[in-house]
């Protein structure tokens, strides 16, 4: 199976404009947050409605599990002429079985590659996890290195997203983004879905720890 997917006009507009907005307000009134927030549903109170039934039905077939758990809400923020995201796999902080945690992403304006859209790699869902290094970037603690990057034989995908899709990603796809390079900043929501009472890597959790620590003292330094 393929490590993404998109669902075309799968999001009711009318509740996509009501989060817009208030992610807008909530952005105006905290303009310290540059890039990321995972408290956006503290001050967003129905923004869970943009998960409807038909995307809950999606998630159960595809981690194959009836009642999956919402784990996270994050806004990101590409803004205007922003570095790109380098590329990352979730999974490498997650740590869980590959096919048991996804990631739906909902824009909140037309995005595609040229304004921060995530690039995907075609790869299968149990892809293995690369070696991560600690990265300067605030709110991104790691990444894969070029020299382990550039020698993958991998294709990748960017989809054009009008306001109304969604795309997916299991948490072992590669991804990353070319940055923004409009005039215009962009927003969207991730919203991270997995199996109950899943078992992590223990082994895969303490690497990521070091590489956080790592980042931290990059960052302080």
């Amino acid at each position: 199976m393929n490590s993404h997917g998109i669902l075309k006009g799968i999001i009711n507009k009318n509740t996509l404009n009501i989060v817009r907005e208030k992610c807008l307000n909530f952005l105006n009134n905290n303009p310290k947050i540059n890039n990321y927030t995972n408290e956006i549903s503290k001050y967003v109170e129905n923004i869970e409605e943009l998960i409807n039934p038909k995307i809950i039905k999606k998630i159960e077939c595809l981690i194959d599990d009836p009642n999956p758990k919402l784990c996270a809400i994050e806004l990101h923020i590409q803004k205007a002429g922003c570095n790109p995201i380098p590329p990352h796999q979730d999974n490498f902080y997650h740590c869980v079985p590959h096919n048991k945690g996804i990631k739906f992403l909902i824009p909140l304006n037309e995005l595609n590659m040229h304004n921060g859209g995530l690039f995907y790699s075609d790869s299968n869902v149990d892809f293995e996890i690369l070696k991560h290094s600690p990265t300067k970037i605030e709110n991104f603690s790691s990444f894969i290195e070029d020299k382990i990057f550039k020698d993958l034989d991998l294709n990748y995908t960017n989809y054009s997203l009008s306001e109304g899709d969604a795309a997916y990603h299991f948490l072992n796809s590669i991804h990353f983004s070319k940055g923004n390079k409009t005039a215009n900043d962009s927003l969207f929501l991730v919203f991270r879905y997995q199996s109950r009472n899943v078992e992590i890597n223990e082994l895969l959790l303490l690497q990521y720890q070091k590489c956080y620590e790592e980042h931290l003292e990059m960052m302080r330094n």
